[in-house]
């Protein structure tokens, strides 16, 4: 990316943050990118910052939660990751007969709220939600399977060539329906 393009990046930022609250909202933002290295975690979608924010509800209320997620909207984060965990929030599920887990995932409770969270990759979305398709890729002339929650190839794949799903149409069409889910805006 060239310096312009990164120079006028910078500068619509600092027009987005009051210059009054610039350093509460820095100090949002330098967190949130302090939890995500100290958790090894790389990008941003609905299940990482209901982890982060989940982690914040142990030392804050939600009256204070509730700015910490504005203010990191909008210094960094996208809008559709923010309607995700909005969305997140209104569809708890408070009693455990009310969630409904796909295979190869079980319900857990975190504060009174249950979720359900895979065995394999510890994964964690919302009970009854639907299930996402199955990322397909092509890897050395062959097709595999990625792991439930893997919208792209990569993780598998070296470069850009080939990123995106085998079944592609299979996303678009889910996030047609779901576009809480595609936190990145791609589909």
């Amino acid at each position: 990316m060239s310096n312009y393009v990164l120079s006028q990046a910078a500068k619509a930022r600092e027009c987005l943050v009051p210059v009054k609250s610039k350093a509460a909202y820095s100090k949002v933002y330098e967190d949130f990118q302090e939890w995500r290295r100290e958790n090894s975690v790389n990008g941003v979608d609905e299940n990482i910052l209901l982890a982060f924010f989940e982690d914040l509800s142990h030392k804050y209320s939600p009256n204070t939660l509730w700015p910490k997620l504005s203010m990191l909207r909008k210094v960094r984060v996208t809008v559709l990751a923010i309607l995700a965990v909005v969305a997140t929030a209104l569809a708890s599920v408070t009693w455990e007969g009310d969630c409904h887990c796909w295979d190869e995932f079980y319900k857990f409770s975190k504060n009174g709220v249950y979720f359900c969270k895979g065995i394999k990759h510890n994964r964690v979305f919302m009970c009854n939600d639907v299930k996402p398709p199955i990322c397909k890729c092509e890897v050395d002339g062959h097709i595999i399977s990625l792991d439930l929650g893997e919208t792209n190839c990569l993780s598998v794949v070296q470069g850009l060539a080939g990123v995106w799903c085998h079944n592609k149409k299979d996303f678009e069409k889910y996030f047609s329906t779901h576009p809480e889910h595609d936190i990145t805006g791609t589909y």
